[in-house]
């Protein structure tokens, strides 16, 4: 049996993805199908060690989980700083979503829980 979670992350890996994709898109077809990564990531590991790298990567994921935690949605790591979420929450609720995790991520640099805001992409 594959394991379906991220080790580091403890969110739903590739695998679970790709074991679930059309299941997921069969119960909703008018899903969404989001992938982020982040911006500069290089900078945080070369600048303040992979563990600290790590740190971001498992806050982010834990803020993820938080925010989709009340739907059917899929949240994954796909790789280093990868992740996708498959959901059928609206565009205005994902972009909301966003919005507070990015909110979240500024308030954590200002009170030095992490070292610096790091950015992300989501399309």
């Amino acid at each position: 049996m594959r394991e379906e979670l991220d080790s580091l992350t403890k969110i739903y890996n590739q695998d679970y993805v790709n074991q679930n994709y059309n299941k997921y898109i069969e119960k909703y077809p008018d899903s969404r199908f989001v992938m982020i990564d982040f911006t500069n990531f290089k900078k945080v590991n070369d600048c303040y060690g992979h563990n600290m790298g790590d740190a971001c990567l498992i806050s982010f994921a834990d803020k993820l989980k938080i925010q989709y935690k009340d739907s059917d949605s899929i949240v994954a790591r796909l790789h280093g700083d990868e992740f996708a979420i498959l959901t059928n929450k609206s565009n205005d609720e994902i972009k909301e979503i966003f919005e507070k995790i990015d909110n979240s991520i500024e308030v954590e640099a200002s009170f030095g829980i992490i070292p610096l805001k790091f950015g992300f992409n989501a399309g």
